[in-house]
Formats: structure tokens, sequence, C-alpha cells
């Protein structure tokens, strides 16, 4: 295993950990978390935000966009602990330059934290000029076991 950096906005600070072994992860599975936007107009806006019932640590993201013409979308994250919002990054961003495919997933530098009660939201913007399209975006990690909230995993 290597060592890696673990950034808990939750915390303020980037500490050094090492990947969970499997013994950690609940049935030594990788999990899924899916967004949906469905029927998304020409130029619209939309937000989702989801909260992990168990500790998730994500490690890469993947995109799926159909019925369009391939113009995609623009997107922007944003991780929210109590009544506190944080955005991850600080413009919306082009899928086509952040996030994979199923067959290709981006894999992000450090693995992310979303800690119990914690949400991760995505706000994205459709560039169709004319149609209508459906819209999944999907975080690929794995549930930790319990972490108490409030406490650093160790």
């Amino acid at each position: 295993m290597r060592p890696i950096d673990w950034y808990l906005p939750q915390y303020g600070a980037k500490t050094e950990a090492i990947l969970p072994l499997q013994a950690h992860i609940q049935d030594g599975r990788i999990y899924r978390i899916p967004y949906n936007f469905l029927q998304v107009a020409a130029n619209a806006t939309g937000q989702n935000y989801t909260t992990p019932g168990a500790p998730y640590l994500i490690w890469a993201f993947t995109a799926s966009i159909t019925g369009g013409t391939g113009a995609g979308f623009q997107f922007q994250m944003f991780h929210r602990h109590g009544s506190f919002q944080r955005p991850l990054a600080s413009t919306m961003v082009l899928n086509a330059n952040s996030l994979g495919t199923a067959g290709h997933p981006v894999f992000i530098k450090n693995p992310y934290l979303i800690d119990t009660g914690e949400a991760l939201g995505i706000e994205l913007r459709s560039l169709e000029q004319a149609n209508t399209v459906n819209i999944q975006i999907v975080m690929w990690g794995a549930n930790l076991n319990h972490i108490p909230p409030g406490r650093m995993p160790q």
C-alpha cells in the first residue's frame, strides 16, 4: 500500500494516511453513488445532493449524457458539512475536461472523504442549444467502517 494525502475539509486539515485495508471496506466491494439529472432542457441548470449513510471514500468519477448533440455540460461540486458549504472548484468545469466514461473513469489525485451526515452536491448546466438530455454523474468509492461524526479516521 502506498501513502496518500487525504484532504479533510470538515477538520480543516490535510493529513497523510494509508489507503484503507480491504477489511475496512464493507464487503470489500466498490460502491457507486449516482447523480441523475433527467430531462434537462437546453441551457437549463440543476442541483442534486446526496448524503451517504456511512463514511464514503471517493476515488473516481464518471459521467454519461444521452439525447444530446455532444455539446456536453458544465458542473461544479460542493461539500456540505452542517450549515457550511465548500465549493470543490472555483468555477464550473466542462465535463469533457474532468469526468471519465464507464470504461475509463477519471481517478482523482487524492481520495476524498465524505463523513457521516455530510453531503456532496453537484450543480450543472446543460450546454445543449435545443435538445433535452439525461445526464448521470457517478462517484466511485467505498463505504468505510463506521466512524463516529467529528472523529478523524486512524
